[in-house]
This record gives structure tokens, sequence and C-alpha cells, in this order.
């Protein structure tokens, strides 16, 4: 066959149909830029409340100083020996038969010269827990200042070894410990967290789209 034919076949409706499935039939669930949001997070506390689908914290500081206040643009993690989090539960919930991705982006203020790093993760858990009862990933945060991404890929692999069953609900967790110190910790400021499941597996698209393409060329020999 020939490569004006092939060429043709690729670029042509099927041939961007097939290369854009890699995202078709994407369902996101979580997609918070904070914007209309403002003032401190709510204080749940370890109270007994249904905090499904808001941002709150569980205890920890809050100020002028940043200690887990939101602006209308990020959340706003403390600095010094203020120790604060942000949580989110999703009323959407787990299904261990769907490839998930989820990221995150965030700023570190000024570069943290000691203690302990911020940290996230992503698990199960209600909007009654005060953590995430099965963690799946997580990480510190770069302490270098600037801007930064965290962004991953959750399989069901991933799930089932951390616990999870199909139906326990999301949780998100981000932790500011107060072990930084005054003038060497920083401000975190957390924006744009998604979250989107039934993301097709790359070597999967890939091989469809081949052979549909494949497929396409032997009936025009």
């Amino acid at each position: 066959m020939s490569k004006k034919l092939f060429l043709k076949i690729l670029y042509g409706p099927l041939g961007l149909a097939i290369m854009a499935s890699q995202s078709f039939g994407a369902i996101t669930i979580i997609d918070e830029d904070f914007t209309g949001l403002s003032g401190a997070l709510p204080n749940d506390a370890g109270n007994p409340v249904d905090n499904q689908d808001e941002w709150f914290r569980i205890g920890g500081h809050s100020s002028v100083d940043f200690g887990g206040t939101v602006d209308g643009s990020a959340i706003h993690m403390g600095f010094r020996y203020q120790n604060t989090n942000a949580n989110f539960v999703s009323a959407s919930v787990w299904d261990t038969s769907t490839t998930y991705a989820f990221s995150f982006d965030y700023v570190t203020s000024n570069t943290q010269l000691g203690g302990t790093l911020p940290s996230w993760i992503i698990g199960a858990g209600s909007g009654t827990d005060r953590f995430a009862a099965n963690t799946i990933a997580g990480g510190d945060l770069n302490s270098t200042a600037g801007s930064h991404n965290v962004s991953i890929t959750i399989n069901q692999a991933d799930l089932l070894s951390a616990g999870v069953t199909s139906g326990d609900n999301i949780y998100i967790r981000i932790e500011k410990p107060g072990s930084g110190g005054n003038g060497r910790s920083a401000i975190y400021e957390i924006d744009n967290v998604l979250l989107v499941d039934n993301v097709p597996e790359p070597s999967s698209t890939a091989l469809l789209g081949l052979g549909a393409i494949g497929f396409l060329l032997r009936r025009r020999r």
C-alpha cells in the first residue's frame, strides 16, 4: 500500500478518531480550581459530620497567616509552627475495575529550609473519618520555591493492594506539619485538583487503533 494512502487513512476521520479515543469515555469526578471559595476551611475537629463534596480541615490552624484558607484561586497551607490540613471526600465512589488519573498543581512560595515537608494522599474513607481508611498513593510536596505538579495513574492493582473495594468513598488529604520552624517553612498553594476515571490503557488503545488501520489497508489491496 502506498505511503500516500496510509497517511490519508491515518490523518483522516477514522485515524483522528482512533487517536482521540485515548480520552474517549473518560468521566471527570473532581475538578476543583477553588473559584468562588474563600475564607477558612470548615473545621470538622473529629465531629461526626458529613463532609462529602466539601473541602474541610480537621483541627489545625486557620488564620490570616494562610493556615488552611481559600482565596478564590487556591488553598493556602500555613507556615512557621502552624499545623494544618485540607481534606476532600467525594460523594462519588471507587470502582476497582476502572483506571483513574489524579493530578493537582501547587506553588511553593519559598524554599523550605528544614522541618517535615507537607504531604498528600489519595485513598478511601468517608466524610466522618479523620483520616483516609485506605491509602492508595501519596508523597511529599517539593520544598523548592516554584510551580510544581503531581500527576499519577491509579489502576485496579493499586486499588486492590490498598484494600479498597468498589463503593468506598474517594478521600484526598493534604497536610502541612507544624515542624518547619519560624522562617524555615513555606506557604504551599494547592490548585487545580483533578480526578478522572474510565481512563483507557495506552497499550489497549494503540492495539485497537493499529488493528483498525491494518484491517482497512488489507481491504484496499
